[in-house]
């Protein structure tokens, strides 16, 4: 399946180790509203990568009346990818 991640910030990335759960999503507008920031972004990252379905532990798919104002269709991972993810 093919996911992303995305993240914007108001300073430098740091370095973080290995996880056990990642969030993700399983929708590509999600990932870009998240990677536009605001005014003070100075930094931002998007990810699309093709995971196994052997590490996905959930799916989230959001209601309507709950998926305002963010369409979220996340994804809940065992630490996949532990590097880069």
């Amino acid at each position: 399946m093919t996911l992303y991640r995305a993240a914007a910030s108001d300073g430098p990335f740091r370095a973080r180790g290995p996880r056990t759960f990642v969030s993700a999503t399983f929708s590509q507008d999600v990932a870009e509203a998240h990677f536009v920031g605001d005014v003070s972004t100075v930094e931002a990252i998007i990810v699309r990568r093709r995971v196994p379905m052997s590490c996905l532990l959930m799916s989230f798919l959001e209601s309507e009346a709950l998926n305002h104002p963010y369409r979220e269709a996340e994804a809940i991972l065992i630490g996949w990818p532990p590097s880069t993810f």
